[in-house]
């Protein structure tokens, strides 16, 4: 018998991290403008596996970093799992940015685009200094979301994206 997974916007989920220590990930929005896919805020602290922190204190902790995803593919891979529920998620108003400039001989790509949660895409050519900090809008595998948690960057873009 398949077991049915639901995910709701607030739901908290531990991540394990191979050194003994895990952080914390909260599902905050569907993204619309982004193949309806879900939207989470990974927070910076990391705690000792033993530790039983607040959520309310962890949802409290400054965001490392959001990212497109599929919670599902996480949760059936044992890459996180799903710990409690916060309704404090944060303000949505997210920059992400996505480039439609796929030539990898190209060093630096002149067709970004760039949208908050759920809003218009808004396209930009080269991207300045004002939109650099935007988010990777591509929706990434959970893996990813653990491979930046360790290096502070996902392991198949290419410099700069």
């Amino acid at each position: 018998m398949t077991t049915r997974i639901t995910t709701k916007i607030g739901d908290i989920f531990e991540i394990p991290l191979v050194d003994k220590y895990k952080k914390f990930m909260q599902y905050i929005a569907i993204d619309e403008t982004q193949l309806k896919s879900s939207v989470v805020r990974v927070f910076e602290l990391r705690y000792a596996m033993d530790d039983s922190p607040d959520l309310e204190d962890v949802v409290a902790d400054h965001v490392d970093f959001y990212a497109h995803t599929v919670l599902r593919f996480g949760i059936t891979e044992n890459i996180w799992r799903k710990v409690g529920k916060s309704r404090n998620v944060g303000q949505l108003n997210i920059l992400f940015r996505g480039t439609n400039d796929f030539d990898k001989s190209k060093k630096i790509s002149e067709s970004w685009f760039v949208w908050e949660v759920s809003g218009p895409v808004r396209t930009v050519g080269k991207l300045i200094r004002e939109f650099k900090c935007a988010e990777s809008g591509s929706v990434v595998p959970a893996e990813q979301i653990v491979s930046r948690i360790k290096t502070g960057e996902y392991a198949f873009w290419h410099p700069g994206y």
